[in-house]
């Protein structure tokens, strides 16, 4: 006689294997949350606390404050590699200046 057991790959995360259920336990207490709380307070929340509007990209941009440069070649080249990121933070958000 051969059993074989049903391994699936959990439905919300991806990445953790399942035997013979849907979802993960990690997942799984997400699931419970929503039942708890609704499904809407649940994306609400979500939405307000990890997604960042454009009103907060530009506060965060426009606030953004370089480190001080001490008076040497090495702060010199360190103040010149930050220019450089900053604009690249500033073109992937569109807001070359």
């Amino acid at each position: 006689m051969i059993i074989f057991k049903m391994v699936f790959q959990c439905h919300l995360c991806e990445e953790e294997t399942v035997i013979t259920v849907n979802l993960c336990e990690k997942c799984r207490r997400i699931k419970h949350i929503m039942t708890c709380y609704t499904r809407e307070i649940v994306y609400d929340v979500l939405e307000k606390v990890l997604i960042r509007n454009e009103d907060q990209r530009d506060y965060k941009i426009k606030n953004y404050k370089k480190p001080e440069i001490e008076d040497s070649d090495e702060s010199y080249i360190r103040g010149k590699h930050h220019d450089l990121i900053k604009e690249e933070i500033l073109s992937k958000f569109g807001k070359n200046k």
